[in-house]
């Protein structure tokens, strides 16, 4: 949960960084919404699937949160063709 609040952080950063005044809102809330959802899933798994030693849980967290990042992420890198909002580090 903490990870994913500083998440939330960096991108709310990044959007008053990089977006107009006027889409700020919409990206923003775009951005806390699915971070909500998120966060819903995630606790109705933990309920559905318990997991008192939080092992298979925290293999499954990883897999739902970091694949569809990679995947978006090299979504983006290919139809911008530019790494602009992207950490080189990460690739």
């Amino acid at each position: 949960m903490v990870w994913f609040s500083l998440d939330v952080i960096f991108a709310t950063t990044a959007v008053l960084s990089t977006y107009a005044p006027g889409r700020r809102l919409r990206i923003f809330l775009q951005i806390f919404g699915g971070f909500l959802v998120g966060v819903l899933v995630l606790y109705i798994l933990s309920v559905i699937f318990p997991d008192d030693r939080q092992q298979v849980t925290a293999y499954w967290t990883g897999i739902l949160l970091e694949l569809p990042v990679g995947w978006v992420s090299v979504y983006l890198l290919l139809k911008h063709q530019d790494t602009k909002g992207h950490s080189i580090e990460i690739w």
